[in-house]
């Protein structure tokens, strides 16, 4: 699972995701700007392989429909969490995205998933491999 490929989708075109799309934004653009990359999870059978297991692949599995809520629950539980990576507005009023900020985004971003709005990946991906005795 990546932590940088948020899939948001909507029940309906009526039914605002724009929030849930901002906060996606720009957790992206934070992991870009710290040069973290998540594109070695595509390929981590290979990265096994390299440090000797064999047989390995790559399992991918495309997540149920039915659990998209519960997916959207367990991002929402981290989203909730970030906001203690933002400066608070008193001690850096000019920075991009402060805490109160966060915290009012986070809270919009809510109340579109109570409207259906969900948040997901598509997809889970295991690698396997046997490690040499």
């Amino acid at each position: 699972m990546r932590g940088d490929a948020w899939i948001i989708e909507s029940p309906s075109p009526q039914t605002s995701k724009e929030t849930c799309s901002a906060i996606s934004t720009v957790l992206k653009g934070a992991l870009q700007a710290q040069g973290i990359q998540k594109d070695w999870v595509d390929v981590l059978h290979k990265h096994l392989a390299a440090f000797g297991f064999r047989n390995t692949r790559l399992l991918v599995h495309k997540k149920r429909k039915q659990d998209f809520k519960g997916w959207t629950e367990d991002y929402l539980m981290v989203w909730e969490e970030v906001a203690a990576l933002f400066p608070p507005k008193a001690t850096s009023p000019d920075a991009p995205m402060t805490r109160e900020t966060w915290i009012d985004l986070f809270a919009k971003g809510v109340k579109e998933t109570e409207h259906g709005v969900v948040v997901h990946q598509g997809r889970i991906m295991t690698a396997i491999g046997q490690k040499p005795l």
